[in-house]
């Protein structure tokens, strides 16, 4: 189900993409429960989707939900993906302060992939300002020291 959604996000068929991540969500919660690291992503997901949509704030507040638990179970893998994932949707929102915020709370919590900062098409808009380079290079030394 993420694949399929995945590949209706990249065509911005953000309709049919939240209703699947909504299902995936409502499926994992009780097989998984709400702190397994997949119903986390799957939340995010969702707020990500909502977000796209045009509801920032209720998408915000399920990133916030799924960084709350990501902190309180100590996953400092799924948090920092999540701090990352919050950030580009802050961005490709137009939110471009709360977005290097939480973009800076993913590197803090050891986001260290730089392919996918380089390239993610919702951090476009915010790629030419001073604080991207700046984060960019925290993330590679992130890279460096897991290597």
């Amino acid at each position: 189900m993420d694949n399929l959604a995945s590949i209706l996000g990249d065509e911005k068929h953000y309709s049919e993409v939240l209703n699947l991540q909504q299902q995936a969500l409502q499926a994992d919660l009780p097989v998984l429960g709400p702190d397994h690291p997949y119903t986390l992503y799957s939340e995010a997901n969702v707020g990500n989707y909502l977000s796209h949509k045009g509801h920032y704030a209720g998408g915000a507040k399920l990133f916030q939900q799924a960084i709350q638990t990501a902190t309180k179970t100590n996953q400092p893998t799924v948090l920092a993906a999540l701090w990352y994932h919050f950030g580009a949707t802050a961005a490709a929102a137009g939110r471009r302060d709360d977005a290097f915020t939480y973009l800076s709370h993913a590197v803090d919590a050891g986001f260290s992939q730089v392919l996918t900062m380089q390239n993610d098409d919702d951090l476009k808009a915010v790629r030419q300002d001073h604080r991207f380079a700046a984060l960019l290079a925290k993330v590679r030394q992130n890279a460096s020291k897991s290597h």
